[in-house]
């Protein structure tokens, strides 16, 4: 576990993914990575200190954990960010509605002692079989897409697709 946030780690996030791929690939179902990105974090570090930062991280965690079902995994891969886990979706829209709640959420005031932070999210999401077959593929593509939600205007999901690579 991320000793900050007491949410999964890189490498318990991995070890729950390829067991929900096995499954996946067995049983003929689809599964989603969402990689989140906080937008406007390295601000509050730089403007409030990492205390604060650290502050913003647990409570966005928690925030994150409470908009994903108790069979998903949430885990913090490092810095500020982030990625899910939804080992089993029926379709895209899932995602979406799962990813929309997750902006909302994030996009709320988050009060550390007397301040009001103001943090957004980038989300980037790949579908098994979709937009990878294993692990690492996913997971890059997903990173892939949150770098493309970045990158046109933040606080906003993008699904992966194959023109992100050119």
């Amino acid at each position: 576990f991320d000793p900050l946030s007491n949410i999964p780690n890189r490498t318990l996030f991995s070890d729950r993914l390829k067991l929900a791929l096995s499954y996946a690939k067995r049983e003929k179902k689809l599964l989603a990575v969402m990689f989140i990105d906080l937008d406007l974090f390295k601000e509050i570090n730089d403007l409030y200190g990492h205390e604060t930062g650290d502050i913003v991280l647990k409570k966005v965690s928690r925030q994150l954990v409470a908009c994903v079902r108790e069979s998903d995994t949430v885990a913090r891969m490092g810095g500020d960010e982030f990625v899910i886990l939804l080992p089993i979706i029926d379709d895209e829209n899932d995602v979406k509605s799962v990813a929309d709640k997750i902006l909302e959420a994030i996009a709320k005031p988050i009060k550390v002692e007397k301040l009001n932070l103001h943090v957004t999210c980038s989300i980037g999401i790949a579908i098994y079989p979709k937009h990878g077959r294993d692990e690492k593929l996913l997971v890059i593509n997903a990173d892939m897409a949150m770098y493309q939600a970045k990158k046109s205007g933040k606080n906003q999901a993008k699904f992966f697709d194959e023109t992100m690579k050119e």
